[in-house]
């Protein structure tokens, strides 16, 4: 919630007039508001238990309020911290009989709730269990026209972006006065122990902590994403839902919505949406977007312009642009452009204090749920300040005459030289820890281009790509491979290659093997060997891959024609006879 509308709410909770209200007003129209601004929400990892949920069992229903229930307990990922009562706003204090009732249900084996409090709309008074003396002294009181000034100090101890802070900060302070009442030295080392034994224990917890809480916002980012393209236009999903689309779930939630659209269109109208989608595979500086696309196009593959459109593409990929001067250049023009603008947010120091100032100011205001999700870090920051630099000049340049983009690639590789003499060794030592910005020193050869588009999504659909792959593809795929062998390691284009050369009954043969593998296989039985040891390197694991694709079980493996050829430094499996 923003700083003007929390304001603005603090001022109406303040100024209420809450003469006549019942008990039931209270709840509906002071706390539920009040909890929402501390940042509890039903349903979410800080919960809010109401009175119909929470019922209290024997002895305790039988001493206090003839009320039965717990009016609210506040959960944060499935444990009570503490509890509120509401009362009606008569008498104007909170009366010492209401602090008694909820000081007793706070106890309630059930509850254990460390905090206890009443609020009856005039004021709101709280209590830590631990610390209650004879005469009730609260923790924090405060009258309903104090909460504008007092509200961050009633957060700090129970809002639920700090309630567990600060419930460990008393903790540590409990830690602290007990301890210092030791008078053996071994007595503090005793209680050390116990206490990593204690941290020890609750790791798993966290851990599992850590997961729900992913997987909880993975889920409500799945719903955003289901909701924005529900909303759109069918022509603007791959341009406004596809550029935040991340993984195949999230791909098929969009497709789900484009689907809806498509089966209320007529033939003429879904052609004129997949030659306009289609098209829409040179509009965005980035492979994310042609990834996406791509995906989309290839679920209606009996659309022969569809077929047609994305096998042009992948030729044209696969050919370097060689045929397409324009495309070429834009190509051209992407590459440098991820890695100029990139170095060159290396090249001010005081741009990388920016980084690091805004990411540890994000770290301050997010919930420990937040950072799980989407943790802010200087490459996060790098990344947000590039991004839009990219595009911006994409977009002005990506369809001016090819001289004119000539011209800015030129100047840009000027500005990547100059960057790099001043500041080559911090770019270099930054790009191990910064995430997908790692790659993009390197972004102008082809094979970075399409193993993060072509084959990434060709491999998974297999079927597709068989339609639209000729031998001289899978030749060409080849040779690219063996080009770059020396410089990647096994991936969807490697695998995508094992998988249709086995489909197709063709020679499959793996990229060559660096020595290390070699060695391993020298001197034993090649078939047993690949069976058994999953070696992620290279050609092995896409050898393996592709012939459990081609429905080969471990028995029928071992009969197939397995050889090393050790002269070209390969693996070459043949379904029966070798081909002459």
């Amino acid at each position: 919630m923003v700083v003007n509308e929390q304001a603005a709410l603090l001022r109406k909770l303040s100024q209420l007039d809450v003469e006549g209200w019942t008990e039931s007003d209270v709840r509906e129209d002071f706390i539920a508001p009040l909890l929402r601004l501390l940042g509890y929400e039903k349903g979410s990892d800080y919960d809010i238990n109401r009175e119909s949920e929470h019922l209290l069992s024997k002895p305790f229903l039988m001493i206090g309020s003839k009320k039965q229930k717990l009016d609210y307990a506040l959960v944060v990922r499935k444990r009570t911290f503490w509890i509120l009562e509401a009362k009606r706003p008569d008498p104007r204090r909170v009366s010492d009989d209401a602090v008694f009732q909820s000081h007793f249900y706070a106890l309630h084996p059930e509850v254990r709730a460390r905090y206890f409090g009443v609020c009856n709309g005039r004021e709101i008074v709280l209590h830590d269990v631990r610390a209650v003396d004879e005469s009730y002294t609260p923790l924090f009181r405060c009258e309903a026209r104090e909460l504008p000034a007092r509200f961050e100090e009633l957060a700090r101890l129970i809002g639920a972006g700090s309630l567990v802070r600060s419930l460990k900060d008393r903790v540590l302070e409990d830690t602290r006065v007990l301890l210092s009442s030791e008078v053996r030295e071994e007595q503090v080392r005793q209680f050390s122990a116990e206490l990593q034994k204690v941290l020890r224990e609750v790791e798993p917890q966290v851990r599992q902590n850590r997961v729900d809480v992913w997987r909880r916002k993975q889920q409500e980012h799945e719903r955003g994403l289901q909701d924005l393209a529900n909303e759109a236009e069918i022509l603007d999903i791959p341009r406004v839902v596809l550029e935040f689309t991340k993984n195949r779930a999230e791909l098929d939630l969009a497709h789900q919505s484009f689907n809806a659209k498509w089966e209320r269109l007529d033939s003429e109208a879904r052609t004129a949406c997949l030659t306009k989608i289609a098209e829409s595979l040179y509009e965005v500086p980035g492979s994310l977007h042609r990834f996406n696309v791509l995906a989309l196009l290839l679920r209606y593959p009996h659309f022969a312009l569809t077929s047609e459109a994305v096998r042009s593409f992948v030729k044209e990929a696969l050919s370097g642009f060689e045929q397409r001067p324009a495309a070429k250049a834009q190509w051209k023009l992407e590459a440098v452009l991820h890695r100029a603008i990139y170095k060159a947010s290396f090249a001010s120091q005081a741009l990388l204090r920016d980084f690091q100032r805004a990411a540890d100011e994000k770290r301050r205001n997010l919930s420990d749920e937040e950072l799980i999700w989407r943790d802010p870090s200087v490459w996060s920051e790098r990344h947000a300040w590039i991004r839009p630099r990219i595009d911006a000049i994409w977009h002005r340049f990506c369809r001016a005459p090819t001289t004119v983009v000539h011209g800015l690639i030129s100047e840009l590789e000027e500005l990547e030289r100059q960057v790099e003499e001043a500041c080559g060794d911090e770019i270099r030592g930054r790009t191990a820890s910064e995430g997908d910005l790692t790659w993009f020193p390197d972004y102008d050869r082809p094979f970075d281009y399409m193993r993060s588009t072509l084959f990434g999504v060709l491999e998974p659909e297999l079927a597709a790509a068989d339609r639209l792959l000729e031998d001289s593809d899978l030749d060409a795929i080849a040779a690219l491979l063996r080009r770059v062998c020396d410089t990647y390691t096994v991936n969807h284009g490697d695998t995508l290659w094992t998988r249709l050369n086995a489909k197709r009954g063709r020679v499959v043969m793996s990229t060559e093997l660096p020595a290390a593998v070699l060695d391993r296989l020298a001197g034993e039985d090649v078939a047993s060997f690949i069976c058994r040891a999953h070696v992620h390197r290279r050609g092995v694991s896409a050898l393996l891959d592709g012939l459990r694709a081609w429905g080969k079980g471990a028995n029928e493996f071992l009969e197939l024609f397995i050889r090393l050829d050790v002269d070209s430094r390969a693996v070459i499996v043949e379904d029966g006879a070798p081909l002459q």
